[in-house]
């Protein structure tokens, strides 16, 4: 989102941003934000308690996105959002966890007692995203590679480049094939399955798959239908077609639909612009 955009959204998430982010860029002199970034860097984040991130920037690119997550100002949104809803002990699935910024983020707000699951299909990122749990071993991040979907078996996955490393998708014209990797043939499970199998209670689940929302919260229905607790979401949503779907699903579960830039005002109608993130509050 620009940041003119952000700050007629919500003003005081743009003083946040801008001290945190744009202040950065504004001033490279005083911030180093133009240096060149070393091969392999990490963040310690302080939360509830303390987790390692880290980022090797020849596997995963030295662009505004890595940059960001180094100075701990990715999606300053989406982290309000987590450190409003997790406590210590509770259990967050990270549907499309890339390198693991957010299952890092999770873990520092949950603790060793909590739990995080992470999926990541992509060849070129998964071992990222194993490295990033490992570098925590005294907390309890099961990395999965495997896609989230509405059906269980295999599909075909069409992974990006570092260039555009969070484009990774299971839709097919999502990227051009000038700009992806060659496509790979990955498993599949639905949230509803993996949930069931594993026994769990999540408090919260993020879904950030690219094109391929809808279907990943399709696959969720079973679990939402049976559960006496349901999750917060956080969805990116890519398309005025998905918004509408996930909508309506979650609606007829008794879910607050709101934008996830105001979290505190229910989601009435949206200008649709590119994409954004939604946040569903469950009934209580």
């Amino acid at each position: 989102m620009r940041p003119m955009q952000l700050a007629f959204r919500s003003p005081a998430l743009f003083a946040q941003t801008f001290y945190r982010y744009y202040f950065y860029r504004l001033f490279p002199g005083l911030t180093g934000w133009n240096r060149a970034l070393a091969p392999v860097e990490r963040l310690s984040l302080h939360n509830a308690f303390d987790a390692l991130f880290e980022v090797n920037s020849a596997e995963l690119g030295d662009s505004n996105g890595v940059r960001q997550m180094l100075l701990g100002c990715y999606e300053i949104y989406i982290q309000n959002i987590f450190c409003s809803v997790l406590r210590p002990d509770d259990l967050f699935l990270d549907v499309g966890a890339n390198a693991g910024f957010f299952s890092v983020f999770a873990a520092s707000c949950v603790g060793p007692a909590g739990e995080v699951h992470s999926f990541e299909p992509a060849s070129r990122y998964f071992p990222l995203l194993r490295r990033n749990a490992d570098l925590n071993p005294e907390f309890r991040i099961m990395v999965n590679r495997i896609a989230v979907s509405d059906k269980p078996g295999t599909a075909t996955f069409y992974p990006a480049p570092p260039s555009h490393s969070g484009g990774s998708s299971l839709e097919a014209g999502w990227l051009d094939s000038a700009t992806r990797d060659p496509e790979e043939t990955v498993q599949t499970v639905t949230l509803s399955e993996y949930i069931q199998s594993h026994k769990l209670q999540p408090r919260l689940i993020k879904i950030d798959v690219e094109g391929h929302e809808a279907s990943a919260v399709r696959g969720l229905t079973d679990y939402l239908r049976n559960a006496s607790i349901r999750p917060f979401i956080v969805c990116e949503i890519t398309s005025e077609e998905a918004l509408g779907r996930i909508r309506q699903i979650l609606e007829g579960y008794g879910y607050s639909i709101r934008d996830a830039y105001r979290p505190d005002t229910t989601l009435k109608k949206l200008s649709w612009s590119t994409s954004f993130d939604l946040f569903a509050v469950p009934p209580q």
